[in-house]
């Protein structure tokens, strides 16, 4: 049947006052690494499996599971584009920020509708398409994601570029410190900047993917990962600066890959530690009183 809680009383674990407590501690976790439907999942499997003489400590990690979800719906994002805001088919050269490389407009790209996570829009990169947003970041510790949906008809060559330094018809400022090739032909995923990792993998095919760079400035460090799989280490740059200054999106001629729901973030702190000892301090409580 349903899980049922019974009312709190004098010696139960959690008081009113201690869920408050609860609560502000979860805000402090704003960088929550869990996404809500994991949480909602967790929780649903605890208060079900967990015996009834639990039931004071079932709604205390109800709460936790709650104020965590709130937590990560608030990290406090950079940046966020999912490109529904603009008209469909719409260049996006000079429209939220984006522009082409050098500001040529003739490097734009533009919105579409043929595939998206977020319905309706993603970013159509083909052909002659070298699409820049500019960030002012220094220092810190960032997780940089976006999705990523490559058709089974791709052909060509279209890369992803993080930039530490870049400058509008500046070259000589320009600093590249990621560079990431998605090749057709070869039919792999490669990491220019390499030092630790497999470097290249397979390519994925007709359905969205994952990129995600952890990037910590202040340890001049990164981590590439595509569909979840670690791609590449190495240092985040070695002469430019401890910076996020650009994304790249560069079509080099190949036909369309999409990009959707493109995210800076801080980077998460894993709210396991938090909830692990949270919950070992409840058990403890719970069994000392019993």
């Amino acid at each position: 049947g349903k899980p049922q809680f019974r009312s709190l009383g004098r010696g139960d674990i959690f008081t009113m006052r201690h869920m408050g407590q609860i609560c502000a501690l979860g805000h402090l976790y704003r960088r929550a690494v869990f996404p809500t439907p994991v949480l909602m999942y967790l929780l649903l499997v605890f208060v079900r499996e967990v015996p009834a003489m639990w039931s004071p400590l079932r709604l205390g990690v109800a709460v936790l599971a709650v104020c965590a979800m709130s937590a990560a719906s608030a990290r406090g994002e950079i940046f966020a584009e999912n490109f529904d805001t603009y008209a469909t088919g719409s260049q996006m050269h000079g429209q939220g920020g984006w522009k082409g490389w050098d500001n040529v407009a003739a490097a734009g790209a533009v919105t579409s509708d043929a595939f998206a996570v977020s319905a309706p829009n993603s970013l159509n990169i083909s052909g002659s398409a070298d699409l820049v947003h500019e960030f002012d970041v220094v220092g810190g510790q960032l997780q940089f994601t976006a999705m990523q949906y490559i058709p089974t008809d791709f052909t060509g060559k279209s890369y992803f570029i993080l930039l530490n330094t870049y400058e509008d018809n500046n070259s000589a400022v320009d600093r590249w410190s990621v560079q990431t090739s998605f090749d057709a032909t070869k039919g792999i995923v490669t990491a220019d900047y390499f030092e630790e990792g497999p470097k290249t993998l397979p390519l994925i095919y007709g359905e969205w993917v994952e990129l995600r760079f952890d990037i910590d400035l202040d340890a001049n460090t990164v981590n590439e990962y595509y569909g979840g799989q670690l791609l590449s280490s190495h240092p985040w740059q070695t002469d430019g600066a401890a910076a996020l200054g650009a994304i790249d999106l560069f079509a080099n001629g190949a036909s369309a890959i999409y990009y959707d729901d493109i995210s800076v973030v801080p980077e998460p702190t894993s709210l396991v530690l938090f909830l692990g000892l949270a919950l070992g301090a409840a058990v403890m409580h719970f069994r000392r009183r019993r």
